[in-house]
């Protein structure tokens, strides 16, 4: 559900920044909010801001084209070309101060940054009160939660467009190191900003270097270049915003998701509908909510297939998929998931429906070349199973286990009541139980 999220939020963020665009007081932090706030504001539209945002909109989106074109019909390499392109939002923002400044556009109400503080924050001491650190731990734990998850979503789907990796281990570090530090320099909450990401990546940013060089050029301009900025639009600066966030925004997976599953559609749907209407945060906990529900639903009744011997050779294949060798006193069961509390009465309910539709069957074998662990309730379960068949002079047995789960077996009371064997190979159990 990220890829939801990001879009979702992309469309947020973009429309934010549409009041910026038009000159006009408005906020909110949802669409719904958004778009009332904008069209319900006192005032008329800035035909100076509005002409100076599109003109840095349309820019930023048809330079790069024109660039690369060019590039191409002078055969200048392509690596030149896409470093070269990354500084077209640095040159919108010139442009647009000049152009702005050129043409008079503040007297005619143009909002430009203005000016902007300089310095270092001060270095602080957090407030070391019990009470208040108690009352704030509610309010503080949802925030980093937030930040996490908000963080981790964007940093994935950034890494899933050049085909790297994240370490959540390593994302959890650096905010929390962020914080702390933030903590004691009169600071926010840090999180991983989407706006700030997306711009960062289209700028060229790949590694985290990237941070530094920006964090270098940021306290260089706090302390010695903050008054050049005094003239730089607001609009030209909110253009590079939408443009930025819009770039992600995916409309086709709603239609993959569509075609590939209904609850992943559901799924992706629910959270692209809270984020717009409730706001980034409240979309962010139901995406993760829906997420987990969905994995729930989908581990709860795991595919599971009776299996057997493909003929002329070593392998077994699903009854209803394949024409297998099988046998009236042996039956296998291929469970296609972990075994824990949330499938556990599933799984009882597809052995005693496969004992049911066999009379004549005397040794039932779980095939668990899938399964890579089994928790308390699951193994309570199997405990119950092995009991109820042995009643009905059945034997319970397991093959293809994994190392570490015969390890996690071997010390438990199902483990030393078992009345089959655990199998190595589904093909030794086959063998061997068909002759027994």
């Amino acid at each position: 559900m990220v890829s939801g999220f990001i879009s979702a939020s992309g469309v947020v963020i973009a429309a934010s920044q549409a009041h910026l665009l038009l000159g006009l007081p408005a906020n909110g932090d949802t669409l719904p909010d958004i778009l009332y706030n904008t069209f319900a504001a006192e005032g008329s539209v800035s035909n100076a801001t509005l002409m100076l945002g599109a003109i840095t909109i349309a820019f930023l989106v048809f330079a790069r084209l024109i660039f690369i074109g060019l590039f191409d019909a002078f055969g200048v390499p392509r690596s030149f070309t896409y470093s070269s392109i990354k500084l077209l939002p640095l040159i919108a923002l010139i442009g647009a101060s000049y152009l702005g400044y050129l043409l008079g556009f503040e007297r005619e109400g143009l909002a430009v940054l203005g000016k902007v503080p300089g310095g270092a924050p001060p270095l602080t001491m957090p407030l070391l009160n019990l009470s208040l650190w108690s009352a704030l731990l509610p309010s503080a734990f949802l925030i980093a939660v937030i930040a996490y998850v908000e963080s981790i979503s964007t940093a994935r789907k950034l890494a899933a467009n050049r085909r790297g990796r994240v370490s959540p281990d390593q994302e959890l570090f650096g905010l929390g190191a962020a914080n702390l530090i933030s903590a004691f320099s009169s600071g926010l909450p840090v999180a991983g900003s989407l706006a700030r990401s997306l711009a960062n990546y289209d700028a060229g940013a790949r590694t985290p270097l990237a941070l530094i060089f920006a964090a270098w050029g940021v306290g260089i301009f706090t302390y010695f270049f903050t008054d050049i900025l005094f003239h730089v639009p607001v609009a030209a600066v909110a253009a590079i915003v939408i443009v930025a966030v819009l770039g992600p925004v995916d409309i086709g997976m709603v239609i993959r998701a569509w075609r590939q599953s209904a609850a992943d559609f559901g799924s992706l749907i629910g959270t692209i509908v809270v984020t717009l209407s409730f706001g980034v945060a409240s979309g962010l906990l139901v995406g993760v909510a829906l997420s987990l529900l969905v994995h729930n639903y989908r581990t709860s009744r795991p595919h599971a297939a009776i299996v057997g011997k493909l003929p002329g050779t070593d392998r077994f294949g699903d009854a209803d998929r394949h024409d297998v060798v099988t046998d009236p006193l042996v039956c296998t069961i291929r469970i296609d998931e972990s075994l824990y509390f949330p499938n556990a009465a599933f799984l009882e309910d597809v052995v005693y429906a496969a004992v049911a539709a066999r009379p004549r069957m005397r040794h039932l074998v779980l095939m668990c070349s899938s399964v890579n662990a089994i928790d308390m309730s699951a193994l309570e379960t199997m405990e119950m199973l092995n009991y109820r068949l042995a009643e009905l002079n059945i034997t319970l047995n397991l093959s293809e286990v994994k190392p570490h789960v015969i390890d996690e077996l071997r010390d438990s009371t199902f483990r030393s009541r078992m009345t089959g064997k655990i199998f190595p190979t589904q093909l030794e159990a086959f063998e061997s139980l068909r002759r027994a």
